[in-house]
């Protein structure tokens, strides 16, 4: 918990369902929908723990 974990398109789907049946409450966004900056970019989603209680 409070570590930052940057993800795949392949590795975040693996991850969601799994943080999910945790009980982490998550976000579901498309990584999709960031441009790549150049044609062979590859996106990375970037997923940060934070304490809220």
């Amino acid at each position: 918990m409070g570590g930052v974990y940057t993800f795949d398109k392949s590795a975040y789907n693996k991850f969601l369902p799994l943080a999910k049946a945790e009980g982490l409450n998550m976000v579901e966004f498309q990584i999709e929908d960031d441009p790549k900056p150049h044609e062979n970019a590859i996106r990375l989603m970037r997923v940060k723990w934070i304490d809220i209680s």
